[in-house]
């Protein structure tokens, strides 16, 4: 019998398609999800780009195609091990995006078989789940009023699914409900008559039972050949519905430490904790670069320099650089003034040493954002203090220096396959 795990995810909303990621040891596919279990808080529509999203991992045959493992704990660390390799792959082609496997919010929990009660709507309600079709211990089980008895386990589902289900109908025809309206010299309509349409909805507007119906998205069924993912029970259904699909490869593990510091980056939204979390990840280096290239590096300029010689091919930073917008790219190359009102010197794009340029850029903001300190020797400190305007001049930088983090993580890797 086939096994399925679900892994929820941090900043993954709104993503609004399913994904296939491929090549390591087993595929896994992302999807939209309805979390929580909803009951009393379930809605009657759900919109596509507001929905979150969950990693999946099916394992057709447990026995054959699980990893080994002594105790959950490994089981969770190698499956989460696999969607951090699949999402560096991701935040490769979409920087922009911040998913990870590194959980802010928990929204899965275990319950007890043993309790005649479940969690629902978050774990804010338990309700009664009494098997009484199948469970021979039950001897019987009637509503205290009408004496009904009970075809579903999950026993709320018994009161709730019929009206619930009405309720979404009928909200459902004012979608295609009209209002005749006559207006002269309207702000926005003129004069005339005209017949309107009552809601104007966002076309990705889904009923409650297509949002369920992500539950049976699998890696099994995908047809990468497809541009869209036909999201059904197998059966004909007006519920039936396709999203877009896309596939995306992974060929090679990383190092799990700096994928840490690399999502840890992504996690946080604070502009400067980023900044430290992605430079970690090329301090990382800072005593074996120096080794690598035979140079000499005494001092932490010098060692990040060595990293950039190392890992980073001028060109192609160069290259990186130019292909940003206009506006990052500004930012990047213009001063930037600190709170203690030292001036750190912009990018200069016509530099016969790319390299060393950036990477004093990248020195001289760390030094901001990692000190406290007011002076050193009698002198004042470049200081970014975490404020939302000091935060706002380094919202920029993330581009370059998730780029570089990119490029260190690559190298390391090369160099141990």
């Amino acid at each position: 019998m086939a096994l399925t795990f679900d892994s929820t995810l941090t900043n993954a909303k709104g993503i609004g398609k399913i994904i296939l990621f491929k090549g390591l040891s087993h595929p896994m596919v992302l999807t939209p999800s309805i979390l929580g279990e909803p009951v009393f808080t379930a809605q009657p529509f759900y919109f596509l780009n507001e929905m979150d999203c969950v990693m999946k991992i099916r394992f057709e045959n447990p026995r054959d195609d699980m990893p080994e493992f002594q105790t959950t704990e490994e089981l969770n660390d190698f499956i989460e091990n696999l969607i951090d390799n699949y999402l560096f792959e991701y935040s490769k082609q979409y920087p922009e995006s911040k998913i990870t496997s590194k959980i802010t919010n928990y929204s899965y929990w275990k319950n007890d078989l043993n309790e005649p009660y479940f969690f629902c709507d978050r774990m804010n309600v338990r309700y009664l789940a009494l098997d009484t079709l199948n469970d021979s211990s039950i001897i019987s089980c009637r509503d205290s009023e009408s004496g009904m008895g009970f075809d579903d386990w999950f026993l709320l589902k018994n009161y709730k699914e019929w009206s619930f289900e009405e309720y979404i109908s009928d909200l459902k025809k004012l979608f295609t409900k009209t209002v005749e309206v006559e207006v002269e010299d309207h702000r926005a309509l003129g004069t005339g008559k005209f017949s309107l349409p009552l809601v104007e909805a966002n076309p990705t507007v889904l009923t409650f039972h297509q949002a369920q119906m992500f539950d049976v998205v699998s890696t099994r069924d995908f047809n990468e050949d497809q541009n869209y993912y036909a999201v059904n029970r197998g059966i004909t259904s007006k519920d039936n519905f396709r999203v877009e699909q896309e596939v995306i490869e992974a060929t090679k593990y990383h190092d799990k430490e700096l994928l840490a510091y690399f999502f840890s980056a992504l996690r946080d939204k604070s502009p400067i904790t980023q900044f430290r979390n992605l430079y970690n990840v090329l301090e990382f280096f800072f005593e074996d670069a120096p080794q690598k290239i035979g140079v000499n590096a005494k001092f932490e300029r010098e060692m990040i320099k060595a990293v950039f010689a190392w890992s980073i091919d001028d060109s192609e930073l160069l290259s990186f650089l130019t292909s940003l917008s206009p506006s990052i790219l500004g930012a990047l190359t213009s001063e930037q003034i600190t709170t203690s009102g030292i001036t750190i010197e912009g990018i200069d794009l016509n530099s016969t040493d790319i390299s060393t340029e950036v990477s004093n850029r990248v020195y001289e903001i760390r030094n901001a954002c990692m000190h406290s300190k007011k002076t050193r020797k009698g002198s004042l400190t470049p200081r970014f203090v975490p404020t939302s305007k000091e935060e706002e001049i380094l919202r920029h930088e993330f581009w370059l220096m998730h780029w570089l983090a990119v490029k260190v993580i690559e190298k390391d890797t090369a160099e141990r396959s």
